[in-house]
């Protein structure tokens, strides 16, 4: 853009001194090819900064599925059994036992875990979808501000231009002083209007590049779809994956009360397994089996707190869902109402 400006006669010494320093702001964009819609999401959800947020989440959803298992692990018994008698004989016994929980509440709490890796995948889709969301709306506001920048420059050329012709006149004296005067103001004005224009736009292009991980100058839109009523873009949230997902950790955080609470009952364990014993004489050993068994009561109120800090959760799953069903429903209604004023 050509500085006019620094040959008037009326312009002041500092705005001389800003000019340059605001033109550091502008960045040529000639012969750039511009990204579709398309290719800006898909290089933006596979660059750095939105795989590593999308593989977090999927690292904690496989974290989160991994459930409580049904059967404790098999511990191996080795014992040495000696009987007092008149022949001193001594006994040696391997066993192998299993150890089986007859409650509910591992059942329970494998299903929470199942659950909450549902939910985990539901959360990446909706990552994914908010950051596919998000870089549509920095295109549309970089293409935006290169279209204001581009029509701030090509009035500036006029105003110029302007200028020119009244500093023409008023050398000739068919026009005043006070009127060139007062175009050279304007055009001082909104060159420093252009440049923030070129500024704002530069900014774009920087966060927009350093989202999608590549060289991004200009961007365009793809062609507007018809626009859904109201009451169908309503009827569509319940399919958002934000909305699944605290659905699923609703539900897990169901389970994992209702095994709180189980935790309060007496529980029966069972264990089982073979066992060798060495005959005391010697002799070829014999198998067999053993089996035992165990009640827990909890006489004591060791598990009150967990079934109550389980209750709070599932209060607090409730409450989130309430809220991010009312915030979508908020933020579609008032699209939809923008759209319409539009």
């Amino acid at each position: 853009m050509s500085h006019c400006i620094a040959a008037s006669r009326g312009r002041s010494t500092t705005l001389r001194r800003m000019i340059p320093v605001l033109g550091l702001l502008s960045w040529g964009t000639a012969g750039a090819e511009p990204w579709s819609e398309t290719e800006l999401v898909r290089q933006g959800l596979s660059g750095p900064v939105s795989a590593a947020d999308l593989d977090a989440v999927d690292a904690r959803a496989r974290a989160e599925r991994t459930a409580v298992p049904l059967l404790d692990s098999p511990t191996l018994d080795l014992r040495h059994e000696e009987a007092k008698g008149d022949w001193g004989a001594t006994t040696n016994a391997v066993g192998a036992t299993v150890t089986v929980d007859l409650g509910l509440s591992p059942l329970s709490y494998t299903r929470a875990a199942h659950l909450r890796g549902d939910a985990g995948e539901q959360r990446g889709r909706a990552m994914a979808l908010e950051l596919a969301c998000d870089l549509r709306a920095d295109a549309a506001d970089l293409w935006a501000a290169s279209a204001s920048a581009t029509v701030g420059e090509t009035a500036q050329g006029r105003l110029e231009s302007l200028l020119d012709t009244l500093a023409a006149l008023s050398e000739a004296g068919d026009a005043s002083g006070y009127d060139r005067d007062r175009a050279a103001l304007e055009v001082v004005a909104h060159e420093v209007d252009a440049r923030l224009l070129q500024g704002g736009a530069a900014e774009l292009r920087a966060r927009v590049s350093t989202l999608v991980g590549a060289d991004v100058t200009e961007v365009s839109l793809a062609p507007l779809a018809a626009r859904p009523a109201l009451d169908v873009a309503l009827a569509g949230l319940e399919a958002h994956p934000a909305l699944e997902g605290l659905v699923l950790e609703r539900d897990a955080a169901k389970l994992s009360r209702d095994a709180a609470r189980r935790d309060q009952l007496p529980d029966v364990t069972l264990s089982a397994g073979p066992r060798w014993d060495a005959s005391p004489t010697g002799g070829p050993g014999s198998q067999g089996f053993e089996i035992g068994g165990s009640v827990q009561i909890p006489w004591m109120d060791g598990t009150r707190g967990e079934s109550r800090a389980q209750a709070a959760e599932l209060a607090e799953a409730e409450a989130r869902l309430v809220r991010a069903r009312a915030q979508l429903e908020a933020a579609v209604r008032g699209a939809h109402a923008r759209v319409e004023g539009l």
